[in-house]
């Protein structure tokens, strides 16, 4: 089921969130509230078509307090994310015409 971005005021990367989210909801739960916390918090995301991934990008929605909590969480979930985030770098990029 396709989730909703739960910051649409941050228009910019909300596409991004929409899919990460869905995928994320369906393949593990935990994974997927602590994704929701970090977009919550004002966390954005970057597709960085030079060096072929996507990443968190901290814009100043996000305080520092956050940002240092939500870098220890992914930490914690690591391999899931870097998987996930390359298989959404893939699917968007190709929709796209990137590389």
């Amino acid at each position: 089921m396709q989730k909703e971005d739960p910051r649409p005021d941050l228009q910019e990367d909300s596409d991004l969130w929409v899919i990460i989210l869905s995928v994320a909801d369906f393949e593990e739960e935990e994974l997927y509230e602590r994704l929701k916390e970090f977009r919550l918090a004002g966390c954005r995301l970057a597709m960085n078509y030079e060096r072929r991934n996507l990443a968190f990008n901290f814009g100043t929605e996000t305080d520092e307090p956050a940002r240092a909590t939500i870098k220890q969480i992914a930490k914690e979930h690591k391999d899931h994310i870097k998987s996930l985030f390359k298989r959404v770098y893939k699917g968007v990029a190709k929709a796209e015409g990137k590389k």
